[in-house]
């Protein structure tokens, strides 16, 4: 029985490539820290090399689980609401009436066209994912996936870097102190300080492609929604 396993965007850019960094700095921790046998190598030829990426894929998945403790923090902006102060996701901040990213028109051209595909009552919060869905089953959302894959590749790196530089802060310590080595020790703080250095650039980027996220499917769902309904209104043959 043949099997399709699907493979997109977002497994390599939000899965694969934090996934490499950390499995990297695994690597160097057992391998040139704690001087273990580490069983795998990347590059030493193709199986193994294979192998690694396979076990970065999982260990991105395992930093995407840590990275979702800190969504509110990366994604969530404090808003003044009737209630008073909340912090809120950028898909959430777009559809309320004071939110100036999107005009009164089109936030009404959006629930109408949620109420009228999903059921939904105004203002449901279950219409974001469910508009989401839509596009990705509906329409070629192609801008839209890559606008959540770069999203989820930042929020990766931020928790992937952040274990990276604790690494080689500590082969920098090792270099110093345990077994000395000036040239490993000045070239593992230089690595240590970049890592540190690109965690904020992470988290900004983080923030910036989920809003475009947001607002891309916001503009697909109605653009393709306000389609489909054209359509269904034509008599056959046109």
């Amino acid at each position: 029985m043949k099997v399709d396993v699907p493979f997109n965007v977002y497994d390599f850019l939000g899965y694969i490539l934090p996934g490499l960094l950390a499995t990297w700095a695994a690597q160097v921790l057992i391998g040139d820290v704690l001087r273990l046998p580490f069983p795998l190598r990347f590059g030493a030829d193709a199986t193994e090399t294979s192998f690694f990426i396979v076990v970065a894929f999982v260990v991105g998945h395992l930093l995407q689980g840590i990275a979702e403790f800190a969504e509110p923090l990366v994604l969530k902006r404090k808003v003044e609401t009737v209630d008073g102060w909340k912090r809120l996701f950028p898909s959430q901040q777009f559809r309320r009436e004071s939110d100036e990213h999107f005009s009164a028109e089109f936030k009404s051209a959006f629930e109408e066209r949620a109420s009228r595909l999903f059921g939904l009552p105004a203002g449901a919060p279950e219409a974001f994912d469910l508009a989401y869905t839509y596009i990705v089953l509906n329409t070629n959302a192609r801008h839209t996936e890559a606008f959540n894959a770069i999203y989820g590749l930042h929020r990766g790196l931020i928790v992937a870097s952040l274990l990276a530089a604790a690494v080689y802060l500590a082969q920098t310590v090792d270099s110093v102190s345990v077994h000395p080595d000036g040239d490993v020790a000045r070239q593992s703080a230089i690595i240590a300080s970049l890592l540190a250095a690109s965690v904020p650039l992470a988290f900004t980027r983080a923030r910036r492609f989920s809003v475009r996220f947001a607002d891309s499917v916001y503009r697909s769902f109605v653009a393709s929604a306000s389609a489909g309904s054209t359509r269904e209104g034509q008599p056959e043959g046109q």
